[in-house]
């Protein structure tokens, strides 16, 4: 998947992510995530945006900010589940087994937070 840079589109998944190197992998704890990835679902590009604070706030603001319908992710406290769900997003549990590729193909089996 390449990253690239500009305006983050309305319709994108948005995935929470650790760096692994030069990649990206699906973070288990939610507000210690490096950022999010976000994917447009028509083009094999991403962007990533870091998550500065590092806390659960902050990452559901990237989210919420980006207008993301989609999220992934490996773990999502209540609190903030409940404000992204309020916000109209589809909050979805993914395995940090898997390529976030596959994520964001298996997004409609996944199960809902």
């Amino acid at each position: 998947m390449m990253e690239t840079e500009g305006a983050v589109a309305p319709t994108l998944t948005a995935v929470a992510v650790m760096k692994n190197g030069a990649d990206y992998v699906l973070c288990p704890f939610f507000g210690k995530c490096d950022g999010v990835l976000f994917i447009e679902p028509t083009t094999p590009t991403a962007k990533f945006v870091s998550n500065p604070k590092h806390d659960a706030e902050g990452l559901s603001g990237l989210v919420m900010g980006a207008n993301a319908k989609r999220f992934i992710c490996g773990y999502i406290p209540d609190a903030e589940r409940k404000r992204l769900s309020a916000s109209g997003v589809d909050v979805r549990l993914g395995s940090c087994a898997s390529a976030v590729e596959e994520l964001i193909t298996a997004f409609p089996i996944l199960p809902h937070a």
